[in-house]
């Protein structure tokens, strides 16, 4: 099998769409899909192929792009492994760093109050990355009046330029001539991937670079841990897909899953296809970052250990199915996590005291990405105390429990005008005392939508503008608040969970 490491630099924003749905806001990846990677390939090479070379080098699934990963301190970050919880309230990492003894591994340990470690990815190192995102709001041009054109207003979440990210391209021996290194030099140097390449979005730079994949340490018995590099497409013994994983759909034959042991997400989309102008078919995945444990009812095999090493599952030649067996992170309770790399010489010369460095300071955004994310978080949570409250409370699908969206639109015009303190006050008014009313906030306790109560640990459920008020007291004092603020009123606006399940 012949493998190359690409390190891949962000010259511009890039744009890759995690769904395909042009309702609602859009969602960028927060890494470089292994289908992109292999579409500019194909772009540079297909046209000079006779048919069966192309299926051969494209479609027959002999040549596999991974997703492109972040790369920091010359070592690549994986998707979070879903196994790795922490206490609720306590922080599992500081400064972009994981701390080993606050990441708790449920599959070989039991906590109380668990928060499961989602977002980002993880270096062997413990580093913490979460790449950043940018969101530019567009419109479309009227080409007849030049004009912008009505109703056609949008975004674009993107990976933000000057980020750096690793991949592998892989492909069996067997591959014809000198394909695969036609491949990468087809790849190496300056190309276009993703979204609105005809903008100013999709430039980057890729080199080659010697770095070698994970090694899989396929132990000489039958239990063994999957961690999902990637998505994971898998079908049934009807050919139909599946998300729930067996041995048999893995390719690895009989045996059983190990299912407190195994930590799972999914999702779905349709890819579009731009040579056919359409969406292909719907795939159904299990996300990256996926932890499968499993014990087969015979010892491994060579050729086992070859097909693991190629990936499982369906769409291998875009990336899906690549998989880290039994990884030493996830091999105890704790991640052992590898020295941290050395830190750069920090005997840099003293910052003078200038006009225009300040004024550069305030221009940094990158705050931003925090913000962005927690106001994710928070959405979240949101609507699930709202479902857990209506299922508690009877109320059937499509009635309405909970604020509703033009309630959610006054707490987003309030968070436009005021920042900080004085818009937390603004919200919640004064709320507190015997009868725990806001009097003059935007956000009333006793109002229609927000005093519905929700469960929560004790003998007292608090509503859910007491609720809410206690999420973001914690944010009221810092930068950025009113764009949290914003953010959170207009996912839960658009949405609408009140009239949801």
């Amino acid at each position: 099998m012949m493998n190359q490491a690409l390190a891949i630099t962000l010259i511009d924003d890039c744009v890759f769409s995690a769904r395909g749905a042009t309702a609602g806001a859009h969602e960028g990846l927060d890494r470089i899909p292994g289908q992109a990677i292999l579409g500019a390939a194909a772009t540079a090479l297909y046209a000079g192929l006779d048919l069966p070379s192309a299926f051969e080098l494209f479609h027959s699934g002999r040549l596999r792009c991974g997703d492109a990963v972040p790369w920091v301190d010359g070592m690549p970050a994986w998707p979070m492994p879903l196994a790795w919880h922490q206490r609720k309230h306590v922080e599992a990492g500081t400064s972009g760093w994981l701390r080993a003894e606050a990441v708790h591994n449920l599959a070989h340990d039991e906590i109380e109050h668990p928060k499961q470690l989602r977002r980002g990815y993880v270096s062997e190192a413990g580093h913490w990355v979460k790449p950043r995102m940018a969101m530019r709001m567009k419109t479309a041009i009227d080409q007849h009046s030049g004009r912008a054109q009505d109703g056609q207003l949008f975004g674009y979440e993107a990976l933000a330029a000057g980020q750096q990210f690793v991949t592998w391209i892989q492909a069996d021996s067997t591959l014809a001539g000198s394909a695969f290194e036609d491949v990468i030099g087809a790849l190496c140097g300056t190309c276009w991937l993703g979204r609105s390449r005809s903008a100013e979005y999709g430039q980057v730079q890729i080199e080659r670079i010697d770095l070698p994949m994970p090694e899989q340490q396929l132990a000489p018995h039958k239990r063994m841990t999957l961690w999902l590099l990637a998505d994971l497409a898998l079908l049934d013994g009807q050919g139909q897909p599946t998300l729930e994983p067996s041995p048999e759909y893995l390719g690895l034959g009989s045996g059983r899953i190990i299912w407190p042991q195994t930590f799972l997400r999914s999702r779905s989309y349709s890819p579009w296809n731009a040579f056919r102008s359409g969406w292909d078919r719907e795939r159904r995945v299990l996300v990256a970052g996926s932890v499968i444990t499993l014990e087969l009812d015979a010892d491994p095999t060579p050729e086992m250990q070859a097909r693991l090493a190629a990936g499982l599952g369906q769409y291998r030649e875009g990336g899906l199915g690549r998989v880290w067996v039994n990884p030493p992170l996830l091999a105890r309770a704790r991640p052992d996590f590898q020295p941290r790399p050395p830190e750069r010489d920090p005997a840099l010369p003293p910052r003078p005291d200038d006009p225009l460095l300040a004024w550069l300071d305030d221009q940094d955004d990158s705050w931003k990405v925090g913000v962005d994310d927690t106001a994710r978080d928070l959405a979240n949570a949101c609507r699930q105390v709202l479902r857990d409250a209506r299922r508690i409370a009877g109320i059937r699908p499509g009635e309405a429990f909970g604020p509703s969206p033009s309630q959610w639109g006054s707490v987003q015009e309030a968070a436009q005008r005021a920042t900080g303190s004085e818009l937390h006050a603004i919200l919640f008014g004064r709320m507190g005392g015997d009868d725990a009313q806001a009097l003059d906030g935007v956000i009333k306790n006793k109002g229609e939508g927000w005093q519905e109560s929700v469960p929560q640990p004790g003998a007292r459920w608090p509503t859910f503008a007491e609720w809410l008020q206690g999420q973001l007291q914690p944010h009221s004092g810092r930068r950025g608040y009113g764009r949290l603020v914003q953010a959170l009123a207009r996912r839960m606006r658009d949405e609408d969970v009140g009239t949801s399940r």
